[in-house]
């Protein structure tokens, strides 16, 4: 009797749990029910698991200081510790798929001899490959106003164009993101004469691209891919993007400092560890367009004086970028730093380095 009643309660017990499951399966729902925000049935778990997190992508320390191009000066060693170091796209992928990085690996083998940091930029554009700049279409002919830089650019803002860039910075990645002398990488496949992703070569060159095919919506799109591709390729160095007023394609090259902050905005919510910065720091710095103000406002921030003709006081430049802009590093460019002295050079590192 025991045995039948037993029988018969087991019975009943699968029963509703199967009539259960059934109900589960017919809703379409899925079996897992996760616990109310403030009531559960469920029990904590015990201390020790099997389940374990993604390990956390721990980055460099980041590059810090004045930045002088290429070597620093034996003189000036005492003080300065990091170098930018610019390479041209169409030097280190002279055909597609064929690298030659020995530039790259004699600045790291510097940089380690006397522990300097590096700032990497592959500079795109006018100095891209030739089969890079045909890639989509033929390429848009420029002549920049300020510099004078003039040549051939291809379609940086569709898709083969950034593919081809991307499968180059992968690459950079995998050698390099391990070494810990690069401490950070700009920001360039996007760019035309100079590494800004904004600057088009001026009225003419906006209007060109415009003709071209460019738009201030499929400029952005290009950017942003460009940031989330280098921060992929880079995941534990430093990622830079270079400010400049916008030359709006869709104005015939007027300036649109909404579009710039916008933009701006949209990649660091993109890649939330992005630097950002002009290229072009001189003095006086104030008062401070819209643009140059998010920079102001948004830290971490780094970038570039201008040249030694533009720059003004260099050592005004330099104090303002630290005390306005809240730079934790500025780039030497053109020799704009080359006069100042040592004294000079140790008070403002150390403004920089604060910030860093």
């Amino acid at each position: 009797m025991k045995r039948l009643l037993a029988t018969v309660v087991v019975g009943m017990l699968l029963v509703v749990v199967g009539a259960s499951g059934s109900a589960a399966t017919q809703s379409g729902r899925s079996r897992y029910r996760p616990p109310h925000p403030t009531t559960t049935t469920t029990t904590a778990p015990p201390t020790t698991t099997t389940t374990t997190a993604p390990p956390t992508t721990r980055l460099k320390p980041r590059l810090a200081g004045i930045v002088w191009p290429g070597s620093v000066p034996p003189n000036l060693q005492s003080v300065v510790n990091a170098v930018y170091l610019n390479v041209l796209w169409k030097d280190i992928e002279p055909s597609p798929g064929v690298f030659n990085f020995a530039s790259i690996d004699a600045a790291v083998a510097r940089a380690r001899a006397n522990r300097w940091q590096i700032l990497l930029r592959v500079k795109a554009g006018i100095d891209a490959p030739a089969w890079a700049q045909n890639i989509a279409g033929p390429p848009v002919a420029v002549s920049d106003p300020q510099g004078g830089g003039s040549g051939l650019v291809g379609r940086f803002w569709l898709g083969p164009y950034l593919d081809a860039f991307a499968t180059l910075n992968n690459t950079l990645g995998a050698r390099y993101d391990s070494e810990p002398t690069i401490r950070k990488v700009a920001v360039g496949e996007c760019a035309v004469v100079f590494s800004e992703c904004f600057h088009l070569g001026g009225p003419a060159g906006a209007v060109a691209f415009h003709n071209a095919g460019l738009t201030e919506a499929l400029q952005k799109a290009a950017i942003l891919a460009a940031v989330s591709n280098t921060a992929a390729a880079w995941p534990t160095t430093e990622v830079h993007l270079a400010l400049v007023n916008e030359q709006s394609p869709d104005a015939g090259g007027a300036s649109d400092p909404a579009y710039t902050v916008d933009v701006a905005a949209a990649a660091r919510a993109l890649v939330p560890r992005l630097v950002i910065g002009w290229n072009g720091v001189r003095d006086p710095l104030l008062p401070l367009p819209i643009w140059q103000q998010y920079i102001a406002d948004h830290r971490p921030a780094d970038g570039q004086s201008a040249t030694a003709a533009r720059v003004g006081n260099a050592f005004l430049a330099i104090d303002e970028a630290a005390k306005i802009l809240h730079y934790g590093s500025i780039e030497n460019s053109g020799g704009a730093f080359d006069q100042l002295t040592t004294a000079q050079l140790t008070v403002l590192q150390a403004e920089l380095v604060a910030n860093a």
